[in-house]
């Protein structure tokens, strides 16, 4: 697992939303990209800088969060951004296939 080695250091508590949401992903209680929608979500967009709509739409197809999204995201709920990594990968392997097999199927048309 990955830490943050330059983690920053504040006064602040960590809002009881994202503490919550770091114990849930942690022991994998949120298997879904779809269930942040769940918790806080306007605390969440505030924190990733999207508006309602991209946010639900990258909730419903993660594939499209940017790898800086994930790691904001990981950073400032304190978790290792694998998880999110992990979570995505799953979600994200039928559409994944799909895509593979639509370059592949134009390669073969190519032959």
């Amino acid at each position: 697992m990955a830490i943050w080695e330059n983690k920053f250091t504040t006064e602040i508590k960590l809002d009881p939303v994202f503490a919550a949401l770091k114990s849930l992903i942690s022991d994998g209680t949120i298997t879904e990209m779809i269930s942040l929608r769940e918790y806080s979500p306007t605390k969440l967009m505030a924190v990733l800088k999207m508006n309602h709509q991209t946010f639900i739409e990258k909730c419903e197809e993660p594939w499209k969060f940017s790898t800086e999204h994930i790691l904001l995201l990981s950073y400032i709920i304190d978790i290792d951004p694998i998880l999110l990594f992990e979570i995505i990968q799953k979600e994200s392997l039928n559409h994944l296939k799909k895509q593979a097999g639509v370059y592949l199927d134009k390669i073969q048309k190519k032959k």
